[in-house]
């Protein structure tokens, strides 16, 4: 049998409680709308209004103190005033007549009768009328003994039955106790007044509870993924760090290699001392947050440094990188060729996202990617030859950076007119869908390189008639080293590369202050596009159509 955990195991107890005390924030929220309306169903009111009472016992049978006292103790769900009239009448043709003579000749704590309308009573006035003195036949006929309402009591007919049936024990008693047949009565009435549901009550309680229910939810969703984006990817950026620890003492050496002069040089100068400053502090966050245990990883103080520490030591030890490779490459000197391998990584990287749009379309429109795949191809011998160039000093380094920039502009071109082509071949409605989900996905970018929506579309794959075909590569998870963003160590800046946003003079065309945006994400969002589904409320009735690829 596997041991349970020591408190210190889980974090100490000062972190079980904090765990504990968070949970217990999300079921307060739940329980919430019960403890609003009084510990009772949040579907009725809450019985929270005590009545007033009056009493006229003309004929003398009731304690009128206690039948008072009794009655001021009950609560109902509005707002009420009890009468008890006893009448002292022998003889009783309407009982309701009677009672509203009464109420006109004598003087009652608030009026009983409606100033409007006399026919009716007050709105909050429920009336215990007796004649006890009436013959036995009239008992029968219902006049010895009635209950009425104000139009603003909510009782519906049922309701009012059910008071009529919790006296009937006291109304076949020979000697019945007529304190008790009131206080019963009432107590009755207290139950069903205010108790049935309108649909305005019933849509304001409901929205109510719903709201409560969401906020609940939304908070048990973020407090445990707190935790667990604290932890993920916690190790590779301590990897990190321990790196760009290690080499921060050579990287005087290695910027003073970098001319000056040079365009992209001066760039990952800028980006190195942008982020710089943040040494120390990095320095310090690590300190503080230690090496967390347990249920400490969902602390807020915990999930703030974690996220500090991960983003930053990942930039830095990046942009460390970057400084080692624009060196290296700019120079030429030991390993350049390492750090000129890793510039064509992400161009071959660009060259594989364009031959990932052949494999959904199928054999039908092989030709029309034939001249396609060849100017890829002959992009890559380019490529490949650029190296020989640099060693024999045909070219300089910079022109080396240069042709790779144009080479992915390229590339992006093709794919770009590849997505064009197949949405031209979609009807308008779906055609319309698709580019504005694509528009979305690629201007996810536009605001901040940091903020790429995270896409995991596995590895299904459209084919020609719009069905999913398998076997066949899936999407990579958007390069990420278990929940930290992967950063890119070129010396052109991608998207991904650490301070682009704060360097980066324009997003497009080709040169040391541009960003080149992977041929990935066009892929991506090109996928996006394809995949997603709209919620239920905005989809149309779907018609299957097939659709083809208009190539320009």
């Amino acid at each position: 049998m596997k041991k349970p955990p020591t408190v210190s195991e889980l974090g100490g107890l000062r972190a079980i409680l904090g765990y504990l005390g968070n949970l217990l924030i999300g079921v307060a929220l739940v329980v919430a709308p019960f403890i609003i309306n009084g510990g009772q169903s949040p579907f009725y009111p809450a019985k929270q209004f005590h009545p007033t009472v009056e009493i006229h016992d003309e004929a003398g049978i009731l304690q009128r103190d206690y039948v008072k006292s009794a009655l001021e103790k009950l609560t109902f769900r509005q707002p009420i005033h009890v009468v008890v009239v006893n009448l002292p009448n022998s003889k009783v043709e309407s009982l309701q007549d009677e009672v509203r003579n009464y109420a006109r000749t004598h003087p009652t704590d608030v009026p009983w009768i409606s100033w409007e309308d006399s026919g009716r009573w007050a709105d909050n006035v429920m009336i215990v009328a007796q004649a006890p003195h009436t013959d036995y036949d009239d008992v029968l006929a219902g006049q010895g003994m009635k209950f009425f309402y104000g139009p603003k009591l909510d009782i519906d007919s049922d309701g009012q039955s059910e008071v009529w049936y919790s006296i009937q024990k006291y109304l076949t008693q020979s000697d019945r106790d007529e304190d008790a047949l009131v206080v019963t009565a009432v107590g009755t009435a207290s139950s069903y007044i205010g108790w049935h549901l309108g649909f305005t009550r019933m849509f304001r309680v409901a929205a109510l509870f719903l709201i409560f229910v969401a906020a609940a939810n939304l908070w048990f969703r973020y407090y445990l993924t707190r935790g667990k984006k604290a932890r993920s990817g916690i190790e590779e950026a301590r990897q990190a760090y321990e790196r760009l620890v290690g080499r921060r003492a050579d990287m005087s050496a290695f910027t003073s290699l970098i001319p000056v002069d040079e365009p992209y040089g001066v760039q990952v100068l800028a980006r190195y001392l942008v982020l710089q400053k943040h040494y120390r502090r990095l320095e310090r966050s690590w300190s503080v947050l230690g090496t967390p245990v347990g249920l400490q990883w969902y602390g807020l103080r915990v999930g703030n440094k974690s996220a500090y520490v991960k983003a930053y030591s990942m930039q830095l030890d990046a942009v460390q990188q970057a400084v080692i490779n624009c060196a290296r490459l700019l120079s030429l000197t030991e390993f350049w060729r390492d750090a000129w391998q890793n510039e064509c990584d992400a161009v071959f990287a660009d060259m594989q996202a364009v031959k990932r749009f052949a494999a959904p379309v199928g054999r039908a429109y092989d030709s029309k990617f034939t001249s396609a795949m060849q100017q890829v191809a002959s992009l890559r011998s380019l490529v490949d030859g650029l190296e020989g160039r640099l060693f024999q000093g045909q070219i300089r380094p910079v022109e080396g950076l240069d042709v790779l920039g144009r080479v992915v502009s390229e590339l992006r071109q093709i794919a770009e007119r590849f997505v064009d082509g197949v949405f031209a071949g979609m009807s308008r409605g779906e055609r319309r869908r698709c580019r504005r989900r694509y528009k979305k996905y690629m201007n996810s970018w536009g605001s901040s390189p940091r903020s790429k929506i995270s896409m995991m579309l596995g590895g299904a794959q459209f084919g020609r008639d719009g069905q999913e075909v398998s076997n066949t590569e899936g999407l990579e998870s958007a390069g990420r080293w278990g929940g930290v963003p992967r950063m890119s160590s070129t010396v052109r800046m991608l998207t991904r590369s650490p301070a682009v946003d704060e360097v980066a003079v324009t997003g497009e065309g080709v040169g040391a202050l541009s960003v080149s945006a992977p041929v990935m994400d066009v892929y991506n969002a090109y996928r996006y596009a394809l995949l997603y589904r709209d919620p239920w409320w905005k989809r149309e009735p779907s018609k299957k159509r097939k659709w083809a690829i208009r190539w320009s």
